[in-house]
């Protein structure tokens, strides 16, 4: 008997091939690995990824990657969740004591 546990994805694990942004800095995934992106990537849809974030799209539209956000090699751009808890983090200052 099979349940909704069909639903659970771990994207946490690897990532596919792409560029993501991660605290602040561009990394490059090739096979699961992350490292530090040293050059700009072109995607197979033309887009181009320079190391600062920056994101030149074939039309010519520019955009800046923002934390969390991973582009795989077909120039998908995707908001991975893999540190829920993190993401949405409000401060509680209010319910300190002190």
């Amino acid at each position: 008997n099979r349940s909704h546990n069909d639903h659970n994805y771990q994207m946490g694990k690897s990532h596919p091939d792409g560029a993501m942004m991660m605290n602040g800095k561009m990394m490059m995934v090739k096979n699961g690995q992350m490292t530090a992106m040293d050059r700009d990537m072109t995607m197979s849809n033309g887009t181009r990824i320079k190391s600062d974030g920056t994101c030149m799209m074939k039309d010519g539209t520019k955009t800046a990657m923002k934390e969390g956000q991973h582009m795989d090699m077909s120039g998908k751009l995707n908001h991975m969740k893999k540190n829920d808890d993190n993401m949405y983090l409000v401060p509680d200052d209010s319910k300190k004591p002190d």
